[in-house]
């Protein structure tokens, strides 16, 4: 840089320094200076919308060297932060009035030890159908006064819970034991309306009940198919279980095929309704 040059640059530097002093008189420009050394120089250009030549160089350094010398030349004093005092609280114990049985009972609900692995899993397999329940809750007394056979809608209903309650333990020895359960996607229970005694041959209001097939009776017929078998496939082949299952017991009035979740996919009626309407009546 020649003579000239660094003349010229002192030049615009006095000027500009004279700018800024002229700037930090000003309301804003005591407010800029009190926080000079809290915030980056461009923050500051931002949050005071300060002029432009209060950045001349790229350097803010430099430009913060210039605020100095300006401070300096004109004397401009720096407004002193008093920070606000505030009192802290004296901490008052307050004794707490709990009577002895109260206390008891606070601690007996408080597990003394661990829960085990078996509580634990019982746990697990309890909340899993609680929210189960909670989706599909049981047949209300509207529904079932509607129902032309309450107690075969009150059966269902049992089976399904019982169902997914399995399904549910299956799964957590899956995740937990490490244990692979051997269970089909698709299980068929027949629906038995038991009349009379086994034992004194007395007769007696039908009793509905759902039972898993005996596979001496129907076999295994449902093994080989999975969950994208068409739904006329299965029909068709309950229809055949339904036969079978009311040759083997006359009691038999329908049966049932679920998955393994606990959802009905499909029933077929063993005996026709003017028969079931015979039987129900004796």
């Amino acid at each position: 840089m020649d003579i000239k040059s660094a003349l010229n640059r002192i030049e615009v530097e006095e000027k500009t320094i004279e700018k800024i002093g002229i700037f930090l008189k000003t309301k804003r420009g005591l407010q800029f200076v009190s926080k000079l050394h809290n915030m980056s120089l461009r923050d500051l250009c931002t949050l005071y919308q300060a002029p432009k030549f209060m950045r001349l160089y790229k350097n803010d350094t430099k430009n913060k060297n210039l605020i100095v010398a300006a401070i300096k030349k004109y004397s401009i004093k720096i407004p002193v932060y008093n920070p606000i005092k505030q009192d802290i609280p004296t901490r008052v114990k307050c004794p707490v009035f709990l009577t002895k049985e109260e206390l008891r009972k606070i601690d007996a609900r408080r597990p003394s030890t661990k829960l085990g692995f078996a509580a634990r899993m019982h746990a697990y397999e309890e909340h899993k159908m609680n929210k189960f329940i909670a989706k599909h809750p049981a047949p209300t007394e509207k529904e079932l006064a509607e129902d032309l056979f309450p107690e075969e809608l009150k059966a269902g209903y049992k089976n399904m819970l019982y169902i997914r309650r399995e399904y549910v333990r299956n799964s957590l020895c899956k995740t937990y034991c490490k244990t692979t359960p051997k269970e089909t996607f698709y299980r068929v229970f027949t629906v038995l309306s038991v009349t009379e005694d086994p034992a004194t041959g007395k007769k007696h209001d039908p009793v509905i009940s759902e039972v898993e097939g005996n596979p001496h009776i129907i076999g295994y017929p449902f093994a080989h198919f999975d969950e994208k078998t068409p739904n006329e496939v299965l029909q068709d082949k309950l229809a055949r279980v339904a036969k079978k299952a009311h040759d083997a017991d006359k009691q038999a009035i329908k049966v049932k095929l679920y998955n393994k979740y606990g959802k009905l996919l499909a029933s077929c009626k063993c005996i026709d309704d003017v028969e079931l309407e015979n039987k129900k009546g004796l």
